[in-house]
């Protein structure tokens, strides 16, 4: 099923103006459009309630570390992550 779930995250990423979504070694980097209509108030917000592990990248984005997790929860906490700023900003 990993084919659907990525297939999910990418229907997502394109609402939120997200460029690109790369795991290195169980680190997800998020990296944001210039013109994502994502406030940067949800972002700080998002980054508030997950401070355990994730962190601003310079190039505009957040990484989560999610190394040794499954794939399952891997897909889980993205998908969790994009649908929160997805209905924060009212785009849904």
């Amino acid at each position: 099923m990993k084919l659907i779930d990525v297939m999910e995250l990418k229907l997502i990423a394109r609402k939120l103006s997200i460029i690109k979504i790369q795991n290195i070694g169980g680190r997800i980097r998020i990296i944001f459009a210039c013109e994502t209509r994502i406030p940067t108030q949800k972002i700080f917000r998002l980054y508030k309630n997950r401070k355990e592990y994730i962190k601003f990248l310079p190039e505009g984005g957040i990484e989560l570390d999610l190394r040794s997790k499954p794939w399952q929860e891997i897909f889980s906490e993205l998908n969790g992550v994009m649908t929160e700023l997805i209905t924060e900003n009212g785009n849904s």
